[in-house]
């Protein structure tokens, strides 16, 4: 990058002074991802520098190249000229090449002594300057290898170049000239292995063939490596963060490197080198420290061999909720073997998790994982360490999320400490080792190679899901998929789509049949064959149902029979149907149609035949708002019945790994399979409208709103999967073969909660089958002590109702009838909510007239001056701000003018005075800010204070309840009321949220016995918490409050019903 920024000021002011184009060659594909530490030249300084070239057309090109790069060597910090040579005086042999390629020759060279191979870097392409050319060579060379990179291998320019310098008049002897050519990378093994072959002898081949899969590592051990994967999408992201606190804050130097694959539904990886030194590695990572899965099925796929770039005893780091047993289940056999041989220590954090709990999207969970690269790189690296970062991680952190709430919560889970106890460790078998020992995907290298750069299209949310799925079955597939799409419409249609294409694919599988035996007739009869080409259709015969075998025999096969087709009828039959030779991956994709009528659908026919054919059902109905449609049954559940099948339940924007997962082991299971895939429909034409979840379908509710927007098909995706609406599962016969459960729960709520389901009943099993014999004289005395022990409850229980009905008498003595109660309450976390209503239940005990508890949002500021008594209770939130459930009234009273003199209120603020830093002036000041602002407008507005205002600290040591302990009993003193003590009797206990939702079943209950009660025209608390949870509300008629009050009788009340179908 540097070199880079360096050679475009060189080339802009060369062409500015002579009106001449200057070519300089840089490595786009690697640079144009790359962030490395630079020193740039202002642009001041480069204005200064325009000026003072001047303008000349008529000067020589390459004297201005030479003298500009010699005038700026006191602005940069290396000497360039247009040829650079590097190596010894006495050199047999030199490399000549350009840009990246280049900077790896150097490196190796550096760390390969005692080499008479030397290196010239050019660095201007055009002009290329013959004279300057051959003075940088050594008189002692024999022999040049021009090193070109090019995507097309037919283009040598450089090559060219030096051929026609040395046959120019300049030069009499030419040395013997060989060519290697790159159309990718170059790797340090690769540039090693062409050292070695300028090394060995004389005898060179003209064009010397690089081997980038070759293993060497020529960078200094003080470099550190880290990479990082995820998928490519809207969330997807790169080391920008580490970058900016190890460069520039703490002084290192940094190299971050980006690319995409190619695809709507690829993958980013990003790549990590960090060191006090210079770094000059311009060449994939290939043994990194530690890597990164932000989205484990990049584990997962064929193509991307993620643990080739992983070091022997590396670290590798998770995305993921995952046990020992979640490993064994989704990763394929080649990946736990690669774990196992490199003996890599693996660690799984539920990032993801982590940044929902915060409140905020998942791509925070961006911050998390890059806070564990910190955390792990600081325990085995001495040039820096996590205390080091930690504090400009929290800078940048506080910086990024305006949402203080969810920065503090973030920051908390950013601490050593948190993130020791959040990176799980799995310790596996070391049995992994022996599992099967070849590792899929590409090399490093090929990997590596440069891909299409384009800006990253919106990942998966926002595309069609039918179309992600299809994405997803050819990133899985490649070559070997092969897709019949009914896209149909209606059952009819379906019907007889499916069964057409069915027998399509009969006749495939008669064909490829009828390949096989001809082939195995060929070879024992057929002799005038290709050696080679028997040999590999041996090895395909012998084996031509492996997917393996295939990917590696096919390709060489078809090469081979396009040149000896003509020799006999048997290779031309072969020939004309190669396309069978692949053990392709069969798919027939349909809508949930099929669901209507499974026997005459043409699924029942297809489970019936045990053919090794696989069917993915699209199931486009949004479930978070819709029932299942009559007649729909359940694909999932008859395919399973006939015990033959592999069924999948799977869904792409809720889980890409389980997706994924399953559909591999569906082209693996040797039968037909079914896969149930989510692909919800939201229709953007119609504005986003409000879910309600009622609480008996999931157990889950208290992660929800009362009601959630459904915006897009991911939201709704996940929404379902997390209510069990949708659930993933995979159901694989196959594993009852190895005596292995055949159903696997991938949903992982669902999954905890029949974990624990099951853990009661089987605990009440061994209950119950335990047989406990007890001798005759045991049995009678437990009987008599059963009944003594009744006898007594029945006497506690008649002792409590007296003192209950003795108390309400006594209550009912105390009346406080004209204080007319209003407490009003800004709550996040629901602390402040439950002072409010701890407040509200004892005046209402307490007889203080009518009493009103609401959030402060919902009372009209204009009616302030018609009450009397008001207790505020305020929570504080971010910067001193208010929580949102109170925003609107305080912004309301801060504006107002109207005057309270006949108001009397009560405020009691909570907050945490360390927030900001104990004892600092951004502590004073935003320490329960809500509170004290409201307490000083409203006496500014006239009313009168029942106390001063109270302030909850959390870092009391009784925490806020200590203080509102102190400040709750001067504000009844004050009011002259006689509060009644402890929990509250007589039908008026002390409203607490937990007992409230342990007494209704998790607001699943009923208030049919509030509704007897005849004695009042309004709910009880307790009650009104039920109802405003499936959204009843509450509220007094204002029209007739006045007269209603005038007269004293109790308010009318009236409710409000929030819902979509009625």
């Amino acid at each position: 990058v540097q070199e880079a920024h360096d050679m475009a000021i060189v080339a802009h002011l060369v062409a500015s002074k002579t009106g001449k184009p200057i070519i300089h060659s840089i490595d786009g594909g690697r640079i144009a991802g790359q962030i490395s530490r630079t020193k740039l030249l202002g642009y001041n300084t480069l204005a200064k520098l325009e000026e003072e070239a001047g303008i000349s057309h008529e000067a020589n090109t390459v004297e201005v190249v030479q003298d500009t790069m010699e005038s700026l060597a006191d602005y940069f910090s290396h000497k360039y000229s247009p040829f650079e040579y590097f190596g010894p005086a006495d050199a047999d042999s030199v490399i000549v090449t350009t840009g990246v390629v280049s900077a790896v020759f150097q490196e190796v060279l550096s760390g390969h002594k005692n080499s008479k191979v030397g290196l010239i870097k050019v660095r201007v392409i055009r002009p290329f300057c013959i004279k300057k050319f051959l003075e940088s060579l050594p008189t002692s060379v024999r022999r040049v290898c021009v090193v070109d990179q090019s995507l097309d291998s037919s283009k040598k320019l450089l090559f060219q170049d030096v051929v026609a310098a040395f046959h120019s008049d300049a030069q009499v002897s030419a040395p013997a000239l060989v060519q290697a050519n790159l159309s990718g990378h170059l790797t340090p093994g690769g540039a090693l292995g062409i050292v070695k072959t300028l090394e060995s002898s004389s005898n060179v081949k003209a064009n010397i063939v690089v081997d980038n899969d070759a293993v060497y590592d020529s960078a200094s051990e003080l470099i550190s490596k880290v990479v990082m994967w995820s998928m490519r999408n809207s969330t997807s992201f790169d080391f920008h963060v580490c970058a900016q606190i190890l460069g520039p804050k703490l002084s290192l130097h940094v190299q971050q490197f980006d690319q995409f694959d190619s695809g709507n539904m690829s993958y980013l990886r990003s790549e990590l080198r960090f060191a006090p030194i210079a770094i000059t590695s311009e060449y994939p990572v290939s043994d990194a420290e530690c890597v990164i899965c932000d989205n484990a099925s990049c584990l997962m796929l064929p193509q991307y061999n993620v643990l080739g770039q992983i070091a022997d005893e590396g670290t590798l780091v998770v995305n993921e909720s995952w046990n020992l047993r979640d490993m064994e289940n989704v990763l394929g056999d080649k990946v736990k073997h690669s774990i196992a041989s490199k003996k890599v220590k693996v660690y799984v954090i539920d990032a993801s998790k982590i940044a929902a709990q915060a409140g905020v999207s998942a791509a925070a969970s961006s911050w998390i994982l890059q806070a564990c690269v910190l955390f792990l790189s600081g325990k085995s690296n001495s040039s820096m360490s996590y205390p080091q970062a930690l504090p400009h991680l929290q800078r940048l952190l506080r910086k990024e999320f305006r949402n203080q709430q969810a920065a503090k919560l973030l920051l908390s889970q950013i601490s050593a400490t948190s993130l020791e106890s959040n990176l799980k460790v799995i310790n596996y078998p070391e049995s992994w080792s022996t599992l099967s020992s070849v590792v899929g995907g590409e090399s490093v290298s090929a990997l590596m190679q440069p891909l299409a750069l384009e800006k990253a299209p919106e990942g998966p949310e926002n595309t069609s899901s039918r179309n992600s799925y299809n994405e997803l079955l050819e990133q899985v597939f490649s070559e070997r998929l092969v897709v019949s799409d009914t896209n149909t419409s209606g059952p009819s249609a379906a019907s007889s789509s499916l069964e057409g294409y069915y027998g399509e694919f009969l006749a495939k599988v008669q064909t490829r049949k009828r390949v096989v035996s001809h082939i195995g007739h060929m070879l024992k009869t057929s002799s005038d064959v290709n050696t080679e080409l028997i040999k590999l259709l041996k090895q395909w015969y012998h084996a031509h149902d492996s997917v393996s075998v295939c990917n590696a025999t096919v390709p060489r096969i078809k090469s081979l029979l396009k040149l000896e087709k003509g020799k006999n009828a048997d290779l031309g039959y072969v020939f004309e149907h190669q396309e069978f030779l692949q053990k392709n991956s069969h798919w027939i994709v349909g809508s949930d149609n099929w669901a209507y009528d499974l026997s005459s659908s043409g699924i029942h026919h297809i489970l019936a035949s045990r053919d090794n054919v696989n069917v993915l059902v699209l199931d486009t109905q949004q479930y978070s708002k819709d029932s299942i449609k009559p007649g729909k049954k359940d694909i999932g559940l008859y395919a399973m019945s006939y015990g033959s099948a592999y069924v999948a339940s799977i869904s792409l924007l809720a889980s890409h790994s389980q997706a994924l997962r399953a559909l591999s082991e569906a082209d693996s299971f040797n039968g037909p399979s079914i896969v149930i895939a989510h692909a919800p429909k939201v229709d953007s034409t119609e504005p986003a409208s409000p879910v309600a979840f009622r609480p008996n379908e999931t157990s889950i509710i208290s992660d929800f709103d009362d009601e959630v927007i459904i915006k897009t098909p991911a939201e709704e995706a996940n929404l379902c999967v997390e209510l069990g609406r949708w659930p993933l599962y995979r159901w694989n016969p196959a594993l009852e073969e190895a005596c292995k459960d055949p159903f696997v729960l991938d949903s992982s709520k669902l999954k905890q909660e029949v974990e624990e389901f099951l853990k009661r009943e089987q605990q009440l099993t061994l209950l119950a089958n335990k047989e406990m014999k007890l001798p005759e004289e045991l049995h009678q005395s437990l009987e008599s002590s059963l009944a003594a022990q009744h006898k007594a409850l029945e006497e506690q229980a008649r002792q409590r109702k007296l003192l209950a009905e003795q108390f309400d008498s006594l209550a009912n003595g105390v009346s406080n009838p004209d204080l007319n109660l209003l407490v009003l309450y800004g709550s996040d976390g629901g602390n402040a909510a439950g002072l409010a209503e701890l407040i509200a239940k004892k005046a209402e005990a307490s007889k203080c007239g009518e009493v009103r508890v609401m959030e402060a949002n919902e009372f009209n500021l204009d009616e302030l001056s018609e009450e009397k008594h008001v207790f505020l209770i305020l929570s504080t939130a971010g910067q001193g701000e208010d929580c949102a459930n109170a925003k609107h009234f305080t912004e309301n009273l801060h504006g107002s003018k109207s005057k309270l003199p006949g108001l009397k209120f009560a405020v009691f603020g909570l907050g945490d005075s360390h927030y900001w830093g104990e004892g600092t002036a951004d502590s004073a000041k935003y320490f329960c800010k809500p509170a004290k602002d409201a307490h000083a407008k409203l006496i500014e507005l006239g009313a009168t204070a029942i106390v001063d205002v109270g302030l909850g600290d959390d870092q009391n040591d009784d925490g806020y309840e200590g203080t509102f302990s102190e400040w709750e009993p001067e504000v009844w003193k004050n009011l002259d009321v006689t509060p009644v003590q402890g929990k509250i009797a007589g039908g008026a206990p002390e409203i607490i949220d937990d007992e409230i939702k342990g007494g209704s079943n998790f607001l699943r209950g009923m208030i049919d016995e509030g509704l007897r009660d005849l004695s009042t025209g309004k709910l009880l608390p307790e009650d009104t918490k039920l109802t405003k949870f499936h959204g009843i509300y509450q509220q007094d008629l204002r029209s007739v409050r006045e007269e209603l009050d005038a007269a004293g009788l109790e308010r009318a009340y009236s409710f409000m019903i929030r819902g979509s179908n009625f």
